[in-house]
Formats: C-alpha cells, structure tokens, sequence
C-alpha cells in the first residue's frame, strides 16, 4: 500500500506486470504522449513492463493518497489458465 500526503513531481519508473487501484486521492501516468488520471476507485492495468512518469494530483495532510499495487506473475496466470476448464 502507497499513502502521499501531499502531491509530487513527476517521477520517472517502470511499472511492471500488474494491478494498481487507487483508493482516494488522485495520480497521473504519462506513457509517451499519452496522459492518464485516475482517481477513488479506478485501476490501472499493465500487460508488460513500461517506462512510465508517474505522479500524485491530489493529496493533503488531512486526505492522503492511498494505493495499492499487486505485482501479478505470468508464469502463474498461464498455469491457472492452463488447468481451468473452458468446457463448462
């Protein structure tokens, strides 16, 4: 779980395979040109490993921003899938 209580600069990284939620306050992430903004229960996705800038918008003392981010392995996700049973 990630807790900022006040807003940042942009922040070069790499997120990598996995799941990221934002539970209250609000983040930016720059992929190339594009720009997303996400906020109290939105998440973001990532399939492979990306170089992002990364930034909180909205933070305070009094209403920090929380998030949570779960690294996901692919090597599990194919076993998972490769036992489920599609025949239903």
């Amino acid at each position: 779980m990630f807790r900022r209580s006040e807003v940042s600069l942009p922040m070069a990284c790499v997120y990598e395979l996995g799941l990221g939620i934002s539970l209250q306050g609000a983040k930016r992430v720059v992929l190339g040109e594009h720009s997303y903004d996400y906020t109290d229960g939105q998440s973001l996705v990532t399939s492979v490993d990306v170089p992002v800038a990364s930034q909180i918008t909205r933070a305070s003392k009094e209403k920090p921003f929380y998030g949570i981010y779960l690294r996901l392995d692919a090597h599990e996700i194919s076993h998972i899938v490769a036992e489920m049973d599609f025949a239903g």
